[in-house]
Order: structure tokens, then C-alpha cells, then sequence
């Protein structure tokens, strides 16, 4: 992932699991900062405590950002290990 400088970031912030709203980011996939990284990551937590599933929570976190879309869509493991890590 050394190509995504915003993963290790986001990933922190959603292994700290802390009720955030999501901060909104538009960046592209190619343009996503740390910083953005770590305001995206921020915002699983409370999807997932606002669904009924795990795999709801990681399907509105997804679509939220455009950046996540893009992941999800490069990467098939990226939703897979998010759901079943929850």
C-alpha cells in the first residue's frame, strides 16, 4: 500500500474505533493525504454502530467516499477483511 499514503493513517483511526461523524472528503484515490486518511478512517465507527450489520456499516462507509470506492473497486480483500474483522 506504500502507493496510498492516506491507508496506514485511516487504518489507525479505525483500529482506535472512536463514534466520529464522518468528515466529508472528495479527493480522488491518487490525491488522498494522511490527513484525509485519518478523517475518512474516523468516520467507520459510527457507521457501523448506526447499522444493523457489519457488512451495512462497511457498504455506507464505502460509498460515502469516493476515495473508498475506488479502493474497494482495486482492491477485492479491502471490504472483505473490513467485515469480517468487525
Amino acid at each position: 500500500m506504500a502507493k496510498h499514503e492516506f491507508f496506514k493513517p485511516m487504518m489507525t483511526r479505525v483500529l482506535k474505533n472512536m463514534l466520529r461523524s464522518a468528515t466529508v472528503v472528495n479527493t480522488k484515490l491518487c490525491d488522498v493525504s494522511a490527513m484525509e486518511g485519518t478523517m475518512i478512517g474516523g468516520g467507520l465507527a459510527l457507521s457501523m454502530a448506526t447499522n444493523l450489520t457489519a457488512e451495512a456499516g462497511v457498504d455506507e462507509w464505502i460509498l460515502n467516499f469516493d476515495a473508498l470506492t475506488s479502493l474497494d473497486r482495486e482492491y477485492v480483500w479491502f471490504r472483505y477483511v473490513l467485515t469480517r474483522c468487525s
